[in-house]
């Protein structure tokens, strides 16, 4: 059985941040599939930036020391671990050009397939602008586990969102590949007032025929987005670009996500 790591969160500050995201902003939402190649990482980053500017990058099966290296100079980093192995920790990752205004991390209830690692998740909130906040939510879906399993995960992860009023973003690999993930999926989407973005006929990564990868949104207005392909992974990424939609009234804030452990 593996090990749960004793340190779930990890956190790295960059210099060069900024209080908020931009409007508009740039999304990545990438599962690396645990790549240790910073190089050939920085080289795909590089050529997809004549056409896409990003602020807030969403990984999964990141590999930290990898990660640290290729963001550092430019992005904050904030990272759930769920695995620690010969000395590296992988997990879920969130780097973005905006200092984070609070962060938290969690694990899942259940182990991959009873004796594997937990999955990970990722909260993080940022600053839209004087009034309005961004909560995100970074995950990796359980996987080989009953539907029923995957149905109890998601309540769990609605109930910390249910918290907060304003704009959202819930997107990396759902695992969602059969028809019961699927219902629990949409469910869980319909129930916090989410909005896929669009990928029909894009080449993202599916099992079964079911895709796995997804980005949902609220209160924000979607301008632009797109699969880029690469050779690193066996996952595609998805690239969005995002307004915050003008509303009057203070900043909505949730009051706290409670346990995450």
């Amino acid at each position: 059985m593996f090990p749960i790591p004793e340190k779930i969160l990890y956190s790295q500050t960059c210099a060069a941040s900024s209080a908020m995201l931009p409007n508009p902003f740039g999304l990545l939402c990438w599962n690396l599939n645990k790549t240790p190649d910073a190089k050939r990482l920085a080289s795909e980053m590089e050529r997809w930036s004549s056409q896409w500017d990003f602020h807030l990058c969403l990984f999964q099966e990141a590999r930290l020391d990898t990660m640290e290296r290729l963001l550092h100079q430019r992005y904050e980093i904030r990272a759930g671990i769920n695995l620690e192995l010969r000395g590296k920790r992988y997990g879920v990752l969130s780097a973005s050009t905006a200092c984070p205004l609070e962060a938290d991390g969690g694990h899942s209830l259940g182990r991959e397939a009873l004796f594997g690692p937990p999955k990970a998740y990722l909260l993080t909130r940022y600053s839209l602008s004087e009034n309005h906040n961004l909560l995100c939510l970074n995950l990796h879906a359980i996987n080989f586990r009953e539907t029923r399993r995957y149905r109890r995960e998601l309540k769990r992860l609605q109930t910390l969102l249910n918290r907060h009023r304003g704009p959202m973003i819930v997107a990396g690999d759902f695992n969602r590949w059969n028809r019961g993930r699927e219902e629990a999926l949409n469910r869980f989407a319909e129930q916090l007032g989410l909005t896929q973005v669009p990928l029909e006929d894009k080449p993202v990564k599916a099992f079964m025929g079911h895709p796995l990868d997804f980005i949902f949104y609220r209160d924000l207005s979607l301008r632009h987005c797109d699969v880029l392909r690469q050779s690193l992974s066996d996952h595609n990424p998805i690239a969005a670009e995002f307004s915050p939609i003008a509303k009057e009234g203070a900043i909505h804030s949730s009051a706290g996500w409670g346990d995450t452990a």
